[in-house]
């Protein structure tokens, strides 16, 4: 049964978890000084777009890191659709073993005009997934999370910010980031 996409589905979930988690983490870093009790009062962990807004503004206080984090911010919105797709659409494996598609459609609805005049519930557009754009986009979200881990160590060497738990998060970036594709 379709374990080809289920290895590649469960690959990615994980690594979009992992890259918001390390978002989280930069900004508790940058604005609770690493206390993850407070920063869960005054962050929302399910709005990424939110969370990048408010590492923008973090990014300000800053200066020579600019363009590190407006990549980060850059890349992680740009997935996050993607994400948002891939997360909260409903899947149907298709023909994925066979190198085919796996089939995504989103779940906003809106009301379709019939010919007839009626008005029904028409569900979102269906999108096709191949085995590579899986991994292109696990390539991508590994980027992010390794841009992440760069920042936080340049900012820990320059002195900048102090990450305390540093060697915990470098062992389980290299844990999810040494999953073969």
């Amino acid at each position: 049964m379709h374990s080809e996409f289920f290895i590649a589905f469960g690959k990615l979930a994980n690594a979009f978890a992992h890259m918001e988690g390390e978002i989280r983490r930069l900004i508790t870093g940058l604005a609770f000084n690493d206390d993850n009790v407070t920063a869960s009062a005054f962050l929302d962990s399910s709005q990424m777009r939110g969370n990048l807004k408010t590492l923008r503004k973090l990014s300000r206080q800053h200066f020579g890191f600019e363009e590190h984090f407006e990549k980060i911010i850059r890349e992680a919105d740009r997935l996050t659709d993607r994400r948002n797709l891939f997360i909260h659409g409903i899947w149907t494996p298709h023909e994925f073993s066979k190198g085919g598609i796996a089939l995504v459609t989103d779940l906003k609805t809106k009301y379709k005009k019939e010919e007839n005049g009626a008005r029904t519930w028409a569900t979102g557009q269906a999108e096709k997934f191949t085995q590579e754009d899986f991994a292109t986009t696990l390539s991508q979200v590994r980027a992010v999370v390794i841009e992440i881990g760069n920042l936080m160590k340049s900012l820990s060497i320059d002195g900048e910010v102090e990450f305390p738990n540093r060697s915990t998060y470098i062992s389980a970036t290299h844990t999810v980031l040494d999953i073969e594709n």
